[in-house]
């Protein structure tokens, strides 16, 4: 049996009586995405069901990715733009996201994820049926995997994330994922407790070992990443490096 769903933006949406309602607000970090992001939103628009406003926050893009979401707001009349001027940090950028998207009082998940089309949003679906604090769509788990890395970087990714999961006692098998959902409770918890700016792999497990420290349930649903067809890759070996540096931090309290 289906019901009709009226949105906020007026369209209709039909629902069979398994089908359940999530509201959420998606955070993305953008820097010169212009190649990529139309093409993510316009899918994400295909998911409203789920996802009743997209947040995008803008590091000074010199490449018209600004102008590109403006423009598809005017479409759908469910984006904003946090235009920050410069890269000021991806983890202020997630919290800063995240604090932006806390103001809807429609929503009740807070979802962030890449822009350059890593993160395939064919896999949300499965990702809001799970009842966690934190939902990992996770590379590392049976089931997930990467696609187009170069063998050094699975090694570094992967070891990375082990020692993370090990030495920070971890309730995670790839705590450095930026594919993330998050209730109320840990949006609000990332926005007034995570410190990591420079590092995304930092950050990411920051986020992870913050809800290990409240006690958060934390799922991983099994995705593959794919690397990114367009546009330069913001990761390096340099962020082993700091992913390194933080977790000794933590571990000795310095």
């Amino acid at each position: 049996m289906q019901s009709k769903l009226i949105m906020p933006d007026q369209s209709t949406i039909y629902l069979t009586d398994t089908d359940a309602i999530v509201m959420a607000v998606a955070v993305i970090p953008t820097y010169n995405e212009a190649e990529n992001i139309k093409t993510l939103i316009e899918r994400l628009e295909t998911l409203k069901k789920h996802i009743c406003h997209i947040v995008v926050v803008d590091d000074g893009s010199a490449d018209g990715t600004e102008s590109i979401v403006r423009s598809l707001n005017s479409i759908h009349d469910n984006i904003s733009v946090l235009q920050r001027g410069s890269k000021l940090g991806f983890g202020s950028a997630i919290r800063d996201g995240l604090k932006e998207a806390l103001r809807n009082n429609d929503a009740r998940r807070f979802l962030q994820m890449d822009s350059d089309l890593s993160h395939d949003p064919s896999y949300l679906p499965s990702m809001f049926n799970q009842e966690a604090d934190i939902v990992i769509g996770s590379r590392y788990v049976p089931g997930g995997g990467t696609e187009g890395w170069a063998f050094s970087r699975r090694v570094a990714s992967r070891t990375a994330g082990w020692l993370a999961s090990t030495l920070l006692r971890l309730p995670a098998k790839d705590p450095t994922s930026g594919f993330k959902i998050y209730s109320a409770e840990a949006a609000k918890l990332v926005v007034d407790e995570t410190k990591e700016n420079r590092s995304m792999g930092a950050f990411e497990i920051e986020t992870i070992y913050v809800a290990r420290k409240h006690n958060l349930n934390v799922a991983e649903v099994p995705i593959n990443f794919v690397n990114r067809k367009k546009g330069a890759s913001k990761a390096g070996f340099h962020e082993i490096y700091i992913v390194l540096k933080f977790i000794l931090s933590h571990l000795f309290g310095s």
